[in-house]
């Protein structure tokens, strides 16, 4: 029990700027236990979003608490995936071999295709929320912090890390394959959020891992494998998407 207590506050302290630090003096032990816990960690950072949304919303219009509680999300997190997204847009966008597009992805600076792929997505993901009704925000919001996060974390056990010996990236230290009870764990608290939305929502779950696959091909093709880096575009692509699949209510056509 204490050792998958350490392992949940690693996933905390590696996903959030939680302090969480004085907990777990030995967290590089865990990190590869961690990663089941990633959707779980995505709960407690949608449930932060609804809070920050429903304090807001008892003196501000819906849009403006929306985005203060994507401001919030980012602050919480660190804009750890934003950063992933943003190196992937100017090492992809470079349209160049595998070489020059992992060289551009490890480089600091910031180009002009992260800097319009950031504010594109997050645009996306503000007016998205801000077409859902009030009602349904916190379940949408818990939903796919989690959600994102499982179909980010499953690349652990579905592809190849191909950066395993860069001592640089964050998130070599999780290189290591996701065995199946850890994939199961993690498949459960997703599917968990979805089924508070609805069963019907299983479509939408559906549709993504179809989308993560088609990624997941488009990196192997490009770069035969993933990066850090392309976790956190994972996360922010498949959350945008998902909250588009729940405004589109494709269920009502079927």
């Amino acid at each position: 029990m204490i050792k998958e207590i350490k392992s949940f506050l690693t996933a905390l302290l590696f996903l959030t700027r939680i302090p969480c630090n004085s907990l777990i003096v030995d967290a590089e032990k865990y990190f590869d236990k961690s990663t089941k816990y990633f959707p779980l960690v995505g709960i407690i950072i949608g449930s932060f979003a609804t809070i920050i949304y429903y304090l807001c919303h008892l003196i501000l219009p819906n849009n403006v608490s929306i985005l203060i509680s994507i401001i919030a999300t980012i602050i919480l997190t660190g804009a750890l995936h934003e950063d992933g997204f943003a190196d992937c847009c100017d090492g992809f966008g470079s349209n160049s071999n595998k070489e020059k597009i992992l060289s551009v992805m490890k480089d600091s600076y910031l180009g002009s295709y992260g800097t319009l792929g950031l504010i594109l997505i997050i645009t996306l993901k503000y007016i998205t929320l801000c077409n859902i009704s009030s009602t349904m925000i916190p379940y949408v919001l818990i939903a796919g912090h989690s959600i994102s996060r499982f179909f980010s974390v499953s690349f652990f056990y579905t592809h190849n890390y191909i950066r395993t010996n860069d001592n640089t990236s964050k998130s070599s230290i999780l290189a290591n394959k996701m065995n199946h009870f850890d994939f199961f764990i993690s498949f459960f608290f997703a599917i968990l959020t979805i089924l508070l939305l609805g069963y019907n929502y299983l479509l939408v779950f559906i549709i993504l891992i179809v989308i993560k696959e088609l990624i997941g091909y488009y990196f192997k093709r490009k770069l035969d494998g993933y990066t850090g880096d392309c976790l956190g575009a994972v996360q922010q692509i498949t959350e945008v998407l998902f909250y588009i699949l729940v405004l589109t209510d494709l269920w009502k056509y079927i």
